[in-house]
């Protein structure tokens, strides 16, 4: 099982660590997996090593970042994402990383700029688009979230948190016909998923249309025996 996998992992990873205690990228590597195995601390002071032993390397100040965001310490998590784009300002998924924080912590004015300034360096950034899309749509932004959802589907085809924001958009924006669309070409992309057809059953079960939102949490249900969503959904569509 994963258990006995970490901790080969852990084994690896000391092993290299004896026989050479300077290599930035194994000192990252035993941080990354303390922190898989929330030891906090362990992984704060590997992560520090591997900054000392590679000031210039991104990783270790993520991994920092991200230890520092499982602590919910959000004025450190955001120093060290910034001290990853100091380091390597040319790239796009620094950007994004520390977009994505401010992201979850509800500041969309402060994501936008930070996915912004990923797509002047990688305009088919498909996360950058794809969430700002996202904070358009809580806004009520529909056409601008429309905008960004359908460039991140034109760089990543198969993207599909893009085709239920623009499925959701259009609905919200009466376009039913294109919410119909964009989810059947999700579908098309994913037909094994089942999350997929629970998004389409939603979208019927909002247009009231109860017994084809039916059909899709049923083939949701086949599709994954253990997926309660679709069950939950089942019983409020028949109640319906």
């Amino acid at each position: 099982g994963a258990m006995v996998d970490i901790n080969k992992a852990f084994q690896y990873a000391y092993t290299a660590y004896a026989a050479d205690k300077n290599a930035a990228y194994i000192l990252n590597t035993l941080s990354s997996l303390h922190l898989d195995n929330n030891r906090i601390d362990s992984s704060i002071w590997y992560a520090k090593k591997a900054i000392v032993a590679a000031p210039r390397w991104r990783y270790p100040y993520v991994t920092l970042a991200f230890a520092y965001k499982t602590l919910n310490k959000p004025d450190s998590a955001i120093k060290y994402y910034r001290r990853s784009i100091e380091v390597s300002p040319e790239n796009p998924d620094a950007y994004v990383d520390l977009g994505h924080y401010y992201y979850s912590l509800s500041k969309g004015d402060s994501a936008i700029a930070n996915y912004q300034r990923a797509l002047q360096l990688e305009p088919a950034n498909p996360y950058a688009t794809n969430n700002i899309g996202w904070i358009n749509y809580n806004r009520r932004n529909f056409e601008t979230a429309i905008t960004y959802f359908k460039r991140s589907i034109t760089a990543e085809p198969k993207f599909l948190s893009a085709y239920n924001g623009l499925g959701k958009a259009f609905f919200e924006t009466g376009q039913y016909d294109s919410a119909r669309i964009y989810y059947a070409r999700a579908f098309a992309n994913y037909q094994d998923k089942s999350i997929v057809n629970v998004y389409i059953g939603n979208f019927y079960r909002d247009m009231k249309q109860f017994d084809s939102a039916k059909v899709y949490y049923q083939y949701a249900a086949q599709l994954d025996p253990k997926y309660e969503e679709a069950f939950n959904n089942l019983g409020r569509a028949n109640m319906a």
